[in-house]
């Protein structure tokens, strides 16, 4: 972005170097043929830059496809630059508008904490945040993800849609909030005899980010009804020895259903090492590949190893030595185990 020629530049800014650093610009662009399009900040003052800068792409014939809020939100997440506060503020905004609760009613819940000054001081610090987000999307006749939800719910209990299915199916059920349980039971209790079946796992609910509440599953029958639960509990993804550890260590949270998952693999060696903090990353990794290449040349056949990480930019800068360093092992990076799993599968 550069100051509109002609302005007075801020106090911060040399006024000489700024126009010799615009014109240079100007010029380079000139001699080769290519486009610069200018953008002032005095367009951001007036709170019009991207309204002028669409004008300008659209004049010179390229066609916008904005990406939504959410997804921008993913990327910067993936990129790091969402710092904690606002990310537990964001966090806290999809579980409120997903359980459908009111400031008033997070405010009483608010008094019952165990550190009840801090979770007051933050509903405070929330509401005029909400405030702010709603008036956001009423002035431009918008409706987040949430909204669709809670007023198709209204419609369905308040008899303005009739319920034409006697059956509902539903996969990923761990992923499910308050505010969709909701709607699935107004759509039950609008069709007599309507039945609901559930797939999902709540050991594997990963989107409480996004108001996702396993609590629904734990409640399933206080919400929905009489009803029959039943485990599949064999898997064919890992090793009785992983199985077992992944299942004790699940289990530590008292808030998961309890169940037991066997596996049909058995592997006669160690399947997991643990490396206590207090040194650097790459020396676990580096550890943990020594090992895995040396079982590999024991059996004489090359291993597949997956280095998982939360975000792209996690993956380790020097992954090309690591591959040569270590012959027995094909490595790879990814940021997604369950496609990973799905394509093992």
């Amino acid at each position: 972005m550069v100051q509109k020629l002609g302005q007075v530049t801020p106090p911060f800014i040399d006024r000489d170097e700024y126009h010799r650093s615009r014109q240079w610009k100007l010029n380079l662009h000139a001699a080769h043929g290519t486009t610069l399009i200018e953008t002032f900040s005095h367009e951001k003052a007036a709170g019009k830059l991207t309204t002028t800068l669409s004008e300008k792409l659209v004049a010179l014939g390229i066609k916008l496809a904005p990406i939504s809020p959410e997804t921008m939100f993913q990327i910067l997440e993936q990129q790091g630059r969402i710092d904690p506060f606002t990310r537990l503020v964001a966090t806290f905004l999809q579980h409120f508008k997903g359980s459908q609760l009111s400031i008033k009613e997070a405010a009483r819940r608010a008094t019952k904490l165990s550190d009840r000054p801090r979770g007051q001081a933050f509903v405070e610090i929330f509401r005029p945040i909400f405030e702010r987000y709603q008036s956001w999307l009423v002035e431009r006749k918008q409706i987040d993800f949430h909204d669709m939800i809670n007023r198709a719910t209204d419609l369905v209990e308040n008899g303005h849609y009739d319920n034409p299915h006697n059956y509902i199916l539903v996969d990923e059920f761990q992923d499910i909030s308050s505010g969709r349980a909701r709607l699935l039971k107004a759509l039950l209790d609008k069709k007599a005899g309507a039945q609901l079946f559930v797939v999902g796992d709540d050991w594997q609910a990963i989107y409480r980010f996004a108001g996702s509440d396993i609590a629904v599953m734990r409640e399933f029958s206080e919400r929905f009804g009489a009803s029959e639960r039943m485990d599949l509990s064999t898997t064919f993804r890992c090793p009785e020895a992983i199985a077992s550890a992944a299942a004790k260590f699940v289990l530590k949270n008292p808030a998961q259903l309890r169940k037991k998952v066997l596996s049909i693999r058995t592997y006669g060696g160690p399947c997991l090492n643990v490396f206590l903090r207090g040194t650097e990353d790459s020396d676990h990794l580096t550890e943990a590949l020594r090992l895995i290449d040396k079982d590999a040349a024991g059996v004489g056949e090359p291993a597949s190893v997956l280095i998982l990480g939360r975000y792209k930019h996690l993956r380790p800068a020097n992954i090309a030595d690591l591959k040569m360093t270590y012959p027995n092992l094909n490595i790879s990076y990814m940021t997604d185990l369950t496609e990973f799993l799905n394509q093992a599968e």
